[in-house]
């Protein structure tokens, strides 16, 4: 009987441990936009240093920016998943951790409906990362 309580209770732990990990990387941040994302860079002590828009259909989202922060530009993307190709797109950007421009492999990290580029090797790399999962 002790060894089906334990046995239960583990099941019960990594349940719960799995719905919280699931909840954390499907934040649902769909109503936000690419200004609030900026504003709260901003707010998490990173300076803006220029704003530029991209062309988001290029990769089947829905608005992105180009920001400077420390002397070189990141990307930063919008999708929204109530259309199923951006969603699509998304959940596939989500789980290879990489996204495809012109044949070309990109590290790229999500955080519900958003997507950032071109970070890694930033000087500012740890912070903006604190920012963009804290979003």
């Amino acid at each position: 009987m002790k060894r089906s309580f334990i046995k239960t209770l583990c099941q019960l732990l990594l349940t719960s441990a799995a719905v919280i990990l699931i909840s954390g990387c499907l934040k649902n941040n769909n109503d936000r936009t690419i200004a609030d994302l900026v504003e709260h860079f901003n707010k998490s002590g990173l300076t803006i240093e220029s704003a530029t828009p991209t062309m988001p259909e290029m990769i089947l989202a829905q608005d992105g920016i180009f920001v400077k922060i420390g002397g070189k530009d990141v990307q930063l993307f919008k999708y929204d998943i109530r259309i199923p190709k951006q969603k699509e797109k998304l959940d596939k950007i989500y789980s290879n951790g990489k996204i495809t421009i012109l044949s070309v492999d990109f590290p790229a990290v999500t955080n519900g409906s958003f997507v950032m580029l071109n970070y890694k090797g930033n000087p500012e790399e740890e912070k903006i990362l604190e920012a963009f999962g804290s979003f």
